[in-house]
């Protein structure tokens, strides 16, 4: 097991399966007879998204001071108990006058 599931917050379960499917779309794309480290690299460079169960676009390196940080959207949801949500905003980005953009 790589990690003990009752001590993991549900929101990494989350992003971690959005990982690995986009990893498997990305291994799926290079295809079995040609995996190797440089075209994995190659495949995930160019990779803009959607990821699985994230930001609908990536732009890896947008941010100087944090190259690994490739998007600045959020979406909001509502608790309503009973383990329902409701989303309360779509996909948000931060005003122009943060970004710079």
């Amino acid at each position: 097991m790589l990690h003990d599931d009752a001590h993991l917050p549900a929101d990494r379960l989350d992003a971690e399966g959005g990982q690995i499917l986009t990893v498997d779309k990305l291994l799926n794309q290079v295809g079995y007879a040609n995996i190797s480290q440089s075209s994995v690299i190659a495949a995930a460079k160019g990779f803009k998204g959607p990821q699985a169960l994230g930001a609908p676009s990536l732009d890896c390196g947008q941010f100087t001071a944090a190259p690994a940080v490739c998007n600045d959207q959020v979406q909001f949801f509502a608790y309503n108990g009973k383990n329902q949500f409701s989303k309360v905003a779509g996909w948000t980005k931060p005003p122009a006058s943060v970004t710079g953009s």
